[in-house]
């Protein structure tokens, strides 16, 4: 996509990077930079950087960057003009539909159309004879009509092509249908509805669009499994989003908490009907993963919305598990976290029926810290009146207690399990330090893992790196510093700089998109490249304007970083497998070539 340099240059002045950021991520100021805990990966110690002079972004931990527009992409899921259509908007520029119009933005917008009339024609099927069934479940499991309403809840009718039907008769094509994964193609080329005979719950974003669909069999009879949830596709990444976040995010009973004194929260369950059932009874802070365990960043987005997290999973040993699971993902973002224990009832959607909401909130009100509920268990499995119990339960409470990033914290339960093991403290302590202490190692390992993609050892950016080190470390400082230093340029100029005085091909072509850039008179920053760089070169031309711009401050310094990339593409051109490889007559220019250089 090619934006015109007005209105980059517009763009630019009013989306100020600090300002777009700071609404996703909890910023401090740190020297010329702002810092904070990175967005896209788990980490207790903030790695990731914000620069407000140079408007980019770039975390030192997963060497993710670039600028304001790829930080959106990544952070909302959204293709580049989706992102650009999005800033726009946010700060009010007038965006004229040819800048965005491309195919895969159109194909979005027909997925989303295509939703749309799929749950309307899920819901109509639910209210007609057709879907007598599905009613009949529905009221069995004590669901009200204003829910049913509330959530879109619909019917997929037992047939091959009833919907297929519907939508053809609305304009859309079978391509487009399989696209949404409304449909899907047989071997022998025919299409049919994706969901047949299920309860369907459609499941809406934070902008009220549907996105995707789960649908619910209604009766262990029926083929298939219990639950079937829609692929992924161009609007739908499964672990981007969470069910029902779009009611939970601005939540009443949270908003009664806060006032309260009472931390706002959101109570994580494993399916749909537990949300829709604790919704209905008030609580509508509960939200679930799609159809698949939590996921970093599902984690991530709660972390926008609530400090705290109450567990809430079923009772069985699978729900156990993955409240396990849930609780490491939930830490290690730094959010508080708690668990009910769920007894006399399978789930949550069971107790309220059995109990009732008040006997629920109790249960909320006297839900524990999940380490609380681990050590716990940890207890109760083994014969801690046994010395082998005691070790054995110790080096299990001792990997839960070192996964505890607050030091008081983890003193204070470390406190508690030498009271309960009796065992000294600082034997317990030990325990907890030698753990903490093998995972700082495994995160070094991982550090150094990074580094060698820096260095070239594993690079998918520039895989020449590897073989033409100093060439390519070179070409980074060169391009890092033309960033901030506009007069360098000059002296680019002055010294004849071309595409060929650069080895590797990645070099070559920042070096053509910089120049460009500079040609046509504009700010040099990565919101001037955006539209011509994948996420991964602006990670990379981020990496290097951050580690590598400040070095060279002179022209006199940018001169010498000329002549020594020049003298690197002479040895790589005078290297044996590059004279190999050439014919007589290549040879010779190359001799004519260095003759007339050396002069």
């Amino acid at each position: 996509m090619r934006l015109s340099d007005e209105f980059l240059n517009e763009l630019r002045m009013r989306c100020d990077i600090e300002s777009i950021i700071s609404q996703y991520v909890v910023l401090k100021k740190q020297g010329r930079r702002l810092t904070g805990l990175c967005p896209f990966h788990n980490e207790k110690t903030p790695s990731f950087s914000v620069s407000t002079d140079k408007q980019l972004f770039y975390c030192f931990g997963c060497s993710t960057g670039g600028d304001v527009i790829t930080f959106i992409m990544k952070a909302e899921n959204l293709s580049y003009p989706e992102a650009v259509a999005f800033l726009a908007e946010k700060v009010g520029l007038a965006l004229p539909e040819a800048e965005v119009d491309d195919s895969q933005a159109r194909l979005k917008n027909r997925i989303l159309e295509i939703n749309r009339e799929t749950a309307r024609f899920f819901h109509a099927a639910l209210l007609s004879g057709k879907g007598a069934n599905a009613r009949r479940y529905i009221l069995e499991r004590g669901l009200l009509q204003k829910t049913v309403t509330r959530f879109g809840l619909g019917y997929a009718p037992d047939s091959w092509d009833s919907l297929i039907r519907h939508l053809r008769g609305k304009g859309f094509s079978d391509a487009e249908m399989a696209a949404a994964s409304v449909a899907i193609k047989t071997r022998n080329g025919k299409f049919i509805d994706f969901f047949r005979n299920r309860l369907m719950f459609p499941i809406i974003d934070l902008r009220g669009n549907v996105i995707a669909f789960g649908g619910r069999k209604l009766s262990k009879d029926d083929n298939g499994p219990k639950y079937i949830n829609s692929p992924e596709t161009a609007v739908f990444v499964k672990n981007r989003n969470l069910y029902a976040l779009n009611y939970a995010k601005s939540s009443a009973y949270s908003d009664a908490l806060s006032k309260s004194g009472k931390d706002r929260s959101f109570i994580l369950c494993e399916g749909y009907m537990d949300v829709i059932s604790l919704h209905q009874a008030g609580f509508d802070n509960a939200v679930a993963p799609l159809g698949t365990a939590l996921t970093e960043n599902q984690v991530q987005i709660m972390a926008k919305y609530v400090p705290e997290v109450i567990i809430a999973t079923d009772s069985d040993e699978a729900g156990q598990k993955a409240a396990k699971r849930s609780f490491a993902l939930l830490d290690s973002a730094g959010i508080a976290t708690k668990i009910i224990k769920i007894q006399g009832a399978k789930d949550p959607d069971e107790y309220i029926k059995k109990y009732g909401s008040k006997r629920f909130e109790l249960l909320l009100s006297s839900s524990v810290s999940a380490v609380e509920n681990e050590l716990d268990a940890i207890l109760k499995k083994y014969d801690t009146d046994t010395d082998s119990g005691k070790v054995q339960a110790l080096k299990d409470a001792s990997k839960i207690l070192a996964g505890i990033s607050n030091a008081i914290e983890r003193d204070v339960y470390i406190s508690r399990i030498s009271s309960r093991l009796s065992v000294s403290s600082q034997a317990v302590s030990q325990a907890v330090n030698n753990i903490i202490r093998q995972h700082k190692n495994y995160e070094k390992r991982k550090e150094r893992q990074s580094l060698s993609v820096q260095s070239g050892l594993r690079d998918n950016v520039n895989p020449q790196k590897r073989k033409m080190l100093s060439a390519a470390v070179c070409e980074e400082w060169l391009l890092g510093s033309l960033f901030g230093h506009p007069d360098f340029f000059a002296v680019l100029k002055k010294e004849a700089v071309t595409q060929d005085d650069f080895v590797t091909d990645w070099g070559k072509k920042m070096f053509k998109i910089v120049l460009s850039a500079s040609e046509r008179n504009l700010e040099l920053d990565l919101l001037s490249l955006s539209g011509e760089l994948s996420a991964d070169e602006m990670s990379r031309l981020a990496s290097v304007i951050t580690r590598d711009g400040s070095y060279i401050n002179t022209k006199e310094q940018f001169s010498e970083l000329v002549s020594s990339l020049r003298s690197e593409k002479q040895k790589q051109m005078l290297s044996k497998e590059n004279l190999k490889q050439m014919d007589d007559e290549s040879l010779k220019d190359l001799i004519e070539k260095l003759g007339k250089e050396k002069k």
